[in-house]
């Protein structure tokens, strides 16, 4: 009989190690590639986000919906016995109908909850949504909801950066905090995130520049005013805490700067002033301006820009 000639064990433990060595050469750039294609379903949601703006716009007289109602808000009119929602209703639940089988905002039930959820408003695959408590919709994108700001207003401040947090001098000459500062504006107090204000679509000026929504660890997107000396802080850890309420909030933003990218070591601090590096990591998130298009920036300059239309101040 013919005898065949079985493999050594030197020439199986070869074949091993080119396989290991192949599997090493590619994981990495099929993760590169998982993450590409992740960026780009988040911004094909951004974009159907961007057209249900402009449908509520169509059917409201111009305006968008407000960020967050300042009391409790029925979406639909009343119904014996009711069944929408009556609580404060943040913007994704204006959006709902328009991009969902719901038929106004997010609904009581859970059926209506989950059609909601597997809509473009839990659009970014690279993030997991969940309700924070009872009310608050943390989709992974927050609305800019400030559209006030210019490059010159708040007047920033020059080096050294004495006041960072958006300064303003009040009649006594005396620097306004960022509370009093947010609270004129708005005719409420967003500092504290208890009201909003209903804008026109026309108050976002420059929509090219200007972000409406963005990768975001929060349903707002707020942003800090950045450093005078542009040493930018690490991001937040804390995917629920608004930069008000960080004690080392000095030129933060909500937005999740590493979402599409890679995300740095964590760096020192613990609780709500828990930080990645400032330095390192990949930066790539997408931003819906208020023009309709979407764009991945890879700056957190951008970032800031977009957010306030000016870097630094």
């Amino acid at each position: 009989m013919r005898k065949t000639r079985a493999f050594t064990l030197v020439e199986l433990l070869v074949v091993i190690g080119i396989i290991a060595l192949l599997v090493g050469i590619l994981l990495p750039a099929l993760s590169a590639a998982r993450r590409q294609a992740n960026a780009l379903k988040c911004a094909t949601s951004l974009r159907e986000i961007g057209s249900a703006f402009q449908m509520y716009a169509m059917e409201n007289r111009g305006y968008w919906p407000v960020a967050k109602t300042n009391d409790n808000y029925r979406l639909t009119t009343p119904t014996r016995p009711p069944t929408d929602l009556v609580q404060p209703q943040y913007w994704q639940a204006f959006l709902a109908k328009y991009v969902a089988r719901v038929k106004q905002g997010l609904g009581t039930s859970t059926a209506d909850q989950a059609l909601a959820q597997k809509s473009v408003l839990w659009g970014c695959p690279s993030w997991d949504p969940y309700i924070q408590g009872s009310v608050q919709v943390q989709s992974g994108y927050g609305m800019n909801a400030f559209p006030e700001y210019t490059a010159n207003f708040p007047t920033p401040q020059g080096p050294p950066n004495d006041l960072p947090k958006d300064t303003v001098l009040g009649a006594d000459n005396q620097p306004l905090s960022r509370l009093a500062v947010v609270s004129a504006l708005n005719g409420s107090d967003w500092g504290n995130i208890i009201g909003g204000k209903w804008y026109k679509q026309k108050a976002w000026t420059k929509p090219a520049e200007r972000a409406l929504i963005a990768d975001a660890r929060f349903w707002l997107l707020e942003v800090q005013a950045a450093p005078m000396n542009k040493v930018l802080p690490g991001q937040s850890i804390v995917q629920y805490q608004v930069t008000y309420a960080d004690s080392a909030n000095d030129g933060q933003t909500l937005y999740d700067f590493y979402r599409h990218g890679k995300y740095p070591k964590i760096a020192s601090g613990s609780g709500n002033n828990a930080r990645y590096e400032a330095e390192g990591g990949k930066i790539a998130f997408n931003v819906l301006f208020c023009d309709g298009h979407v764009a991945t920036l890879n700056l957190r300059e951008d970032g800031y820009r977009a957010g306030r239309m000016r870097f630094p101040g």
